[in-house]
């Protein structure tokens, strides 16, 4: 179909490339044109947005990630519309918006632009219009009848899954068919959620098998409750997120980095022409002074990880078409909808409200639906040791004993490998804090571990500690 273009436009001067032969940098560096919405290069940075249905069509756009070069896309039906209108386009420089039908211009349009010199007079400040304040329940008569409720979050603030449990709770028992996603699993372990759901396995094979301490980490009391009541209630929970290690892949090297294997396993079609979303994602990323890689690939990192988690929001809802779903993830893919409520939007266009539990600098208007302020509640929190540790071979070797604490008040030492606990193996960090989940503060435990020595070899001893 796009022979002829290829051949016109490299008399023009263009460079032409296969669309698996053009990198990000490539992008980046230069002002392109793509030929097909069918194109993986206009999928991975429009998400395939259809364009007229017609003949032959042109649409010149902002590089979505350059904002100083173009993007030029032009679609046709068949090879003899594209030899008809490439006689003809630059007669319309001017134009960013062609349609031809029969190798005739039916439609020419210019993006709108500002018209003259605009000088500010003053200041232009945001006006939000405050109205009354809602309880939890005239919240979830709001919300009820939307097919995807968001619930943002700081993860590791108790009262904002204490938040997430009571609107789950609540709707449940409105409607009776619900689902919950989140963004704490990936998507590789969904059969180990099913599994618990449908109590297959227990609590501790389901952390284990899912490596939720290896790849989510924060406290696992702080879902605990949600995932209980799901599982009591035979609700199905749907892992949302990608694997991690293709995330930080991402984020290190960039899209381009990934193997065919990763990259099958993500969405074909992402939206990266969000201008306002990238500059909040550079301040984000100018606060983690940590970060290895560039802007761009953490740009990028946090588009994929947004996409793959509407992806898979919208493919539940195709699943389970009669149910309500909650999304539960952190406020930062939620807020002003950039993250995952747009994209989720953009792939289903159902009903659909963002919830916010507050913990962000400033409130501004589209923000969120609503925003929750709930109180402080403490965390029933599962007793600590008071150590650094280390996977180490097989072993958990601890790296450094905090002054009076568990650990300390034993006898525990750096450099001790911790073997088992209550006659339990030990093989990684993981074990530890699944044994320990369920243990209350005063209880007794027996660690045993090996106490390396100089010469003579390590020393195995069974210690006891008071939590």
């Amino acid at each position: 179909i796009y022979r002829d273009a290829a051949v016109f436009f490299k008399k023009q001067g263009f460079t032409i490339k296969g669309e698996k032969e053009i990198t990000n940098k490539d992008i980046r560096n230069h002002s392109i044109l793509i030929m097909s919405t069918g194109n993986r290069i206009y999928k991975r940075l429009f998400a395939g947005k259809p364009l007229d249905d017609a003949g032959f069509v042109l649409r010149v756009e902002e590089n979505p990630l350059n904002s100083g070069k173009t993007a030029v896309i032009i679609n046709s039906k068949n090879a003899e519309e594209t030899r008809r209108a490439c006689r003809k386009i630059f007669r319309y420089g001017n134009y960013s918006h062609l349609v031809f039908e029969n190798g005739k211009n039916i439609i020419k349009e210019t993006a709108r632009s500002d018209n003259g010199i605009i000088e500010d007079l003053g200041i232009n400040p945001g006006v939000v219009e405050p109205k009354n304040d809602l309880d939890i329940g005239e919240l979830i008569q709001q919300i009820k009848d939307r097919h995807v409720v968001f619930v943002g979050e700081i993860h590791n603030i108790y009262s904002h899954h204490v938040m997430q449990y009571e609107i789950i709770r609540r709707l449940y028992r409105l409607n009776g068919k619900i689902v919950i996603g989140m963004e704490m699993f990936q998507h590789p372990f969904q059969k180990y959620l099913d599994q618990y759901i449908h109590g297959k396995i227990d609590e501790e094979t389901f952390l284990k098998k899912t490596q939720y301490f290896k790849r989510w980490k924060f406290d696992y009391n702080l879902y605990r409750d949600i995932l209980q009541f799901a599982r009591a209630n035979q609700i199905p929970v749907i892992a949302l997120n990608l694997k991690k290690e293709i995330i930080e892949k991402v984020s290190r090297e960039g899209i381009d980095s990934l193997s065919d294997e990763e990259d099958a396993e993500i969405p074909q079609d992402m939206d990266m022409t969000n201008r306002k979303y990238m500059e909040s994602m550079k301040n984000v990323y100018m606060r983690h002074s940590m970060n290895k890689g560039s802007f761009e690939n953490f740009y990028q990192s946090q588009i994929l990880w947004d996409e793959t988690m509407a992806h898979n929001t919208a493919e539940t809802l195709k699943k389970y078409p009669d149910s309500q779903m909650v999304v539960l993830a952190g406020n930062g893919h939620l807020e002003f909808s950039w993250g995952i409520p747009s994209r989720v939007k953009r792939l289903s266009g159902v009903s659909m409200a963002v919830i916010l539990n507050n913990g962000m600098d400033d409130i501004e208007k589209g923000l969120a639906d609503f925003i929750l302020f709930p109180p402080r509640i403490s965390m029933p929190a599962s007793p600590r040791l008071m150590v650094f540790l280390n996977n180490e071979k097989g072993h958990v070797r601890i790296e450094k004993v905090m002054k009076g604490g568990a650990a300390d008040r034993a006898g525990l030492r750096e450099g001790d490998i911790i073997t088992a606990v209550d006659n339990t193996g030990i093989k990684d960090i993981a074990d530890l804090k699944i044994m320990l989940l369920n243990m209350k503060r005063g209880d007794t435990i027996k660690i045993k571990i090996k106490r390396p020595r100089f010469l003579i070899g390590p020393k195995e001893m069974t210690v006891e500690i008071n939590l």
